[in-house]
């Protein structure tokens, strides 16, 4: 995965499966103007990219936190969408907190300092103390 001012989501594949037609579902598009291209890229090859699809929602903003598996310090990225503050919690399976992060509105992206493999949970909450999102977070 990629995190620039773009995201990338990976989709591998095989020579064989690139042969068939293939879907891919975005569970949380951004409020307002999303664009969506395919960046593919052979073995040995240059990079193409498709035509850019753009699709405009009205969805409500949310509360997430991306990907949730990834490699020992690899990169995060967390959607605030209330007004004000958040907090990022990170905790062991024992309920021990490893990591926090304050968080404001919109979209941050950074790197998890945890370097130890395993199932983590994540709580994200409002100034309020409110959970606006919870779920595991896997390192591998």
């Amino acid at each position: 995965m990629e995190f620039n001012s773009l995201h990338w989501d990976l989709v591998q594949t095989s020579a064989n499966r690139c042969l068939q037609p293939f879907q891919w579902k975005d569970d949380a598009p951004l409020a307002g103007t999303n664009y969506y291209r395919i960046r593919m890229q052979e073995a040995g090859a240059d990079t193409r990219y498709s035509q850019v699809l753009l699709l405009q929602t009205n969805a409500r903003e949310v509360t997430s936190l991306q990907p949730t598996a990834l490699t020992k310090g690899g990169m995060l990225m967390a959607s605030f969408a209330d007004n004000g503050n958040g907090l990022l919690l990170i905790s062991d399976a024992a309920g021990k907190l490893l990591y926090s992060r304050n968080l404001q509105q919109g979209v941050q992206t950074f790197s998890l300092p945890i370097q130890t493999a395993g199932v983590y949970f994540y709580r994200i909450q409002n100034a309020q103390g409110q959970t606006k999102a919870n779920g595991k977070l896997v390192v591998q």
